[in-house]
């Protein structure tokens, strides 16, 4: 929300609030705290690039050559137990061994999030941020589009609805799935959600699991 926005920048330094009197921006010189430098972006990815959307790709792609114009490295992290359900250690190693450095994070758990949160350095999430969370992010509307495929598969006489979801432990796994539910007529069971790896041969299993319900 924007309030959530203007708390967030206001703990940055970069905006004066004070209930009763209007929000300022303040100078880059007012904060006493003095920015560092930065000589590397981290991007940290889930699983192997090849593995991820084509839409992954092209925007890594496009990432990669502003960078290096702009004369800082690209490191890529790729999988790994920074994304595993206690990734602290991982996390504090890969700061430790790449200083001065803004993170690029796409997705993550509740606990990766909860970690970048709590740390200072520059950091931008490519994903849905979990509620309680603080982090400038970047993403789909899931919940829209959830919501308009429920509203489509209820226009079209659809009563007995399913979500085919890839696991991965994102907050917009649970976002897509509430909204869609939401999304149906108030009279329409809840619909089936099947969860898949990614794997073709998973993917079969859970189409013909769907047939049997």
């Amino acid at each position: 929300t924007l309030r959530t926005a203007l708390q967030a920048l206001h703990r940055r330094g970069l905006l004066t609030l004070r209930q009763g009197h209007p929000t300022r921006v303040r100078a880059r010189g007012a904060s006493n705290a003095r920015s560092p430098s930065i000589d590397r972006v981290v991007l940290l990815l889930p699983e192997p690039l090849w593995r991820l959307r084509p839409s992954v790709g092209r925007w890594v792609s496009e990432l990669r050559p502003r960078l290096l114009q702009a004369g800082l490295e690209l490191v890529t992290i790729e999988g790994g137990r920074a994304y595993g359900a206690r990734p602290v250690r991982a996390l504090e190693h890969l700061a430790t061994t790449h200083p001065r450095s803004a993170w690029v994070v796409f997705t993550g758990t509740f606990a990766l999030q909860r970690w970048l949160q709590d740390h200072p350095f520059p950091a931008i999430l490519v994903g849905s941020v979990f509620p309680g969370i603080e982090l400038p992010s970047i993403e789909y509307d899931h919940a829209a589009i959830a919501r308009h495929a429920a509203a489509r598969l209820t226009a079209a006489g659809h009563v007995r609805t399913a979500i085919l979801l890839r696991r991965t432990g994102s907050a917009a796994d649970a976002t897509t799935c509430s909204a869609f539910a939401a999304g149906l007529h108030r009279h329409a069971p809840s619909p089936v959600v099947l969860e898949h790896d990614g794997g073709m041969t998973n993917i079969s299993r859970q189409i013909r699991l769907l047939a049997t319900l």
